[in-house]
């Protein structure tokens, strides 16, 4: 438990280093971002309020991921191109210590920008449960991408995970 609960603690904290600014700062590279300026804002969870770390549910990227045959949609999230890294980030992350059961987040963190990618930091928590994609597939792109890998469930068995998602 530990371990997948650092792991997590882990992806949280460099999703929120690639994707804690509210828009993209100008960057003559080309980096692009879905995100629009906004209040962070997903029903009762806002950006810094008591024990919410990031809200990523005013942006334009929507989500939709399949866990075990269950179909999950998240809207209003965020896709960031900037460096050499591509993030999607759309849900709710709250604070490990926060007693609330937990939002709904993906959080997508590629090495790769535009093209397939093999094993990216890649965590969910969908319907009060947590899933860890230590290794998983995709593609990214500035539009949208996919994803997919068998997740670490604690206490349980690994379970198939896919997903896909638009940016715009």
């Amino acid at each position: 438990m530990s371990a997948v609960r650092s792991f997590c603690v882990g992806v949280v904290a460099l999703a929120l280093v690639a994707c804690g600014r509210e828009e993209a700062p100008p960057n003559p590279a080309g980096a692009t971002s879905s995100a629009a300026p906004s209040e962070h804002t997903c029903g009762a969870f806002t950006r810094g309020a008591e024990g919410v770390l990031n809200a990523f549910c005013d942006g334009t990227a929507t989500v939709t991921v399949t866990v075990a045959g269950e179909q999950h949609v998240l809207r209003g999230g965020s896709c960031l191109i900037s460096m050499s890294l591509f993030t999607l980030n759309a849900g709710v992350l709250l604070d490990t210590s926060d007693t609330r059961p937990p939002p709904d987040y993906v959080g997508l963190v590629s090495p790769v920008q535009d093209g397939p990618f093999t094993n990216a930091v890649l965590s969910a928590s969908l319907g009060g449960r947590s899933y860890l994609l230590a290794q998983n597939t995709g593609e990214v792109s500035a539009a949208g991408g996919r994803f997919a890998g068998m997740a670490t469930v604690e206490g349980g068995e690994p379970v198939q995970v896919t997903g896909s998602f638009t940016c715009q």
